[in-house]
């Protein structure tokens, strides 16, 4: 193999973003060697170009070897936390009709001290000019419970009561209609203050807007939030504002009961 370097151009920015621009018009690879294109919030970025050889048949029952590249690309933690990382290629080529790619482009959760495969690209057989551009980013992960994620959990104090939400408009009612303002408060004064109530309150805003958005496709829509507030909302209301919490909580629990089994096949 000639040892030929490749020629890259390398761009960071504050927003922890990098990218490395190669034009491979003159050059072939180090072979089987993992090189480090960009290091971001203590995760290096890494690629190697692996032989291949491809057979394949011409006429006359003739064989012809080619010789392609593969990009290997992956993520090393180097820190003691878990950071979620994502990876962008795209390549410009004359032909692409041996071009191949598997490259996770989502962001992809790392754990600490570790390394994640973020995929591969092939490299089109008989180009002689070829470019491709290779873009990072890299951030720490979020926390939810016991659990990391890459999607930034939803905050239950921002997340309105929506059954109650579209309760109130579909009855014709404001959106600060007094029902809403009791249970608002309940919400934020005596079920977000216990690991209990904290639960009950994120597993209904897992349901919640699917329930709603089911509700409103009924032709009836406006007579079941009308029963809903009737049965469930407005006890519920009168006995938080009466500090009843415990009859307050069964009214609510009940309600979400009821529509879950409801519509449990479409949820």
């Amino acid at each position: 193999m000639t040892d030929k370097i490749i020629k890259g151009l390398l761009f960071s920015s504050s927003l922890g973003l990098s990218a490395c621009t190669v034009n491979s018009s003159h050059y072939s690879m180090r072979l089987d060697e993992w090189i480090t294109e960009a290091t971001i919030e203590g995760v290096q970025f890494q690629y190697r170009a692996l032989p291949k050889y491809d057979y394949h048949f011409i006429w006359l029952g003739m064989r012809e070897i080619d010789y392609v590249k593969q990009l290997d690309y992956r993520a090393v933690n180097k820190s003691g936390d878990y950071v979620c990382v994502q990876i962008d290629v795209n390549g410009y080529f004359l032909s692409n009709d041996y071009w191949k790619q598997n490259i996770v482009r989502d962001p992809t959760l790392v754990a600490p001290n570790s390394i994640k495969d973020l995929g591969f690209y092939i490299l089109p057989r008989g180009e002689t000019e070829y470019e491709w551009e290779s873009e990072y980013n890299a951030f720490e992960a979020y926390r939810d419970g016991d659990k990391y994620t890459c999607e930034e959990p939803a905050s239950i104090d921002d997340i309105d009561c929506y059954i109650t939400t579209a309760m109130c408009r579909d009855t014709g009612k404001p959106d600060d209609c007094a029902e809403l303002q009791s249970l608002r408060k309940y919400r934020d004064e005596v079920m977000l203050n216990n690991p209990e109530g904290r639960r009950l309150v994120e597993e209904y805003y897992s349901t919640a807007p699917k329930i709603v958005s089911l509700i409103n496709r009924e032709p009836n829509h406006r007579e079941i939030y009308q029963t809903l507030r009737e049965g469930y909302i407005a006890p519920a209301a009168q006995a938080a504002d009466a500090g009843n919490n415990a009859l307050a909580l069964e009214l609510y629990k009940t309600m979400v009961e009821v529509l879950s089994e409801k519509y449990k096949d479409r949820i």
